[in-house]
């Protein structure tokens, strides 16, 4: 098996992944990544919520960041096939 860091003739690992991936089905992911991301500041809590408000989002003390339009988190994203 051939790869691109290895020189012509060169051989592989024993444990690197392309002797291993043989007959696999091919992965993407989806780009889950933002377009664009900014910083908005506020003079006082009512201008906060009003914001809040515009957008028909929740927005609190540990609101750290959110997405527009509202983005629900994917709870599938963090689960593993285990085959037994």
């Amino acid at each position: 098996m051939q790869n691109k860091f290895f020189k012509k003739g060169g051989t592989l690992p024993p444990n690197h992944p392309d002797i291993h991936w043989k007959d696999m089905p091919e992965y993407s992911i989806e780009d889950l990544m933002p377009y664009r991301q900014l910083i908005i500041s506020f003079k006082s809590e009512e201008d906060i919520q009003s914001f809040a408000k515009l957008l028909n989002q929740k927005i609190n003390l540990k609101t750290k960041s959110l997405w527009y339009p509202k983005h629900d988190i994917n709870k599938t994203e963090i689960l593993r096939y285990d085959e037994e």
